[in-house]
């Protein structure tokens, strides 16, 4: 079976982070050591779609373009609640990102402006004794502007559709086995301030002088 190779700046050998593709080949761990990190319980995936009307500073006459702003995706008002005595609790999260929409307005001036927009999550997780532990509501999620369109009013009306993950975790202290300290990664790989093109020019390969021979 081919395999992909992956280049990272990790010395290879046996107990060298990546991926395993021969069990035979990883060694016995040298120890079981504890380690204090966020447990997740439970987890949940669910697609939304909506849209969301955008008033705006000026009537809009054509719709330009409509982006996700990098980095604007987050979690806010979160609640975890048991349920029903456990071990199943109701995990409440509001995820928001802000959006750029781009428009050419009536007067015929081209306007770019910011908006958020949430979806509203109620799940139920498994989460034992909540009332007395410190779970944290995590969260990931990927946002798309999907499509927007000019309402009668002059606005923008644009579905945003989002994947998410609801996690719901814990920080304790786990045994795991262990390989020990993980080794010091090899040099780093420099690139200059500015491009070399003799440095490029040097790599490609000769080019055919003659026409090929029959």
């Amino acid at each position: 079976m081919n395999t992909k190779s992956v280049r990272t700046h990790w010395a290879p050998g046996p107990t060298s982070p990546g991926q395993i593709y021969d069990q035979k080949c990883c060694p016995t761990p040298s120890e079981i050591v504890c380690i204090y990190v966020q447990k997740i319980y439970d987890a949940c995936s669910q697609r939304e779609c909506e849209e969301f009307v955008f008033n705006v500073d000026k009537p809009v006459a054509r719709f330009v373009s409509c982006q996700v702003v990098p980095g604007s995706v987050k979690a806010v008002q979160t609640c975890i609640t048991q349920f029903d005595s456990g071990p199943l609790a109701r995990v409440d999260v509001t995820i928001c990102a802000d959006v750029s929409l781009t428009y050419i307005a009536t007067d015929g001036t081209e306007i770019t402006l910011v908006r958020s927009v949430a979806f509203k999550k109620a799940v139920l997780l498994y989460a034992p004794d909540a009332e007395n532990y410190d779970y944290r509501v995590l969260t990931e999620a990927v946002f798309e502007c999907l499509s927007c369109r000019i309402t009668t009013d002059g606005d923008l009306a644009c579905f945003v559709g989002a994947f998410i993950i609801v996690k719901i975790g814990l920080f304790v202290q786990l045994l795991v086995p262990s390989f020990g300290f993980c080794p010091v990664p090899v040099e780093c790989e420099e690139l200059p301030d500015q491009p070399n093109v003799c440095i490029e020019f040097d790599t490609r390969p000769f080019p055919e002088f003659f026409p090929p021979q029959l």
